[in-house]
């Protein structure tokens, strides 16, 4: 479970870093830059569902990225594990308290997060069942 949640943090602190670097001067208005946001999400989503499908770890798959306005979801399927073995509360508690502690940290992630940027993680089982959805965003995150 500790590779699934370290491979989403890659996923984070690229996407943030990415987004702070293609960009270099100010907006005029917070609908410009929400606009800017959402665009550069939607090509990030692109790069890197490139390389979709990949093993995270023996248990987890990342199966796409994709974006809508200022939400980037990653999709990823337990590919060992049917829906109805696994506990949804117990794997949403787990994740979220590991992306808290990690991700939170990470400045270029807190940045996005600070502009508007949720990151939502969506659980398959091996039966493409709906397992959970872990929703990271300015109101989970203890700085």
């Amino acid at each position: 479970m500790k590779n699934i949640v370290f491979l989403l943090i890659i996923f984070l602190g690229s996407t943030a870093q990415s987004f702070s670097s293609s960009y270099d001067k100010p907006f005029k208005t917070k609908t410009e830059m929400d606009l800017f946001i959402a665009s550069t999400l939607k090509d990030m989503a692109g790069q890197m569902n490139s390389q979709m499908p990949m093993m995270m770890d023996p248990e987890t798959r990342a199966d796409a990225v994709f974006s809508t306005g200022k939400v980037l979801n990653y999709r990823a399927t337990l590919v060992n594990i049917p829906s109805t073995e696994i506990d949804a509360a117990e794997l949403n508690r787990h994740v979220l308290n590991n992306v808290n502690e990690i991700a939170c940290k990470d400045k270029a992630t807190r940045d996005l997060i600070d502009l508007g940027v949720t990151y939502v993680y969506l659980y398959f089982g091996n039966d493409d069942r709906f397992i959970t959805k872990v929703v990271l965003d300015k109101y989970k995150c203890n700085f």
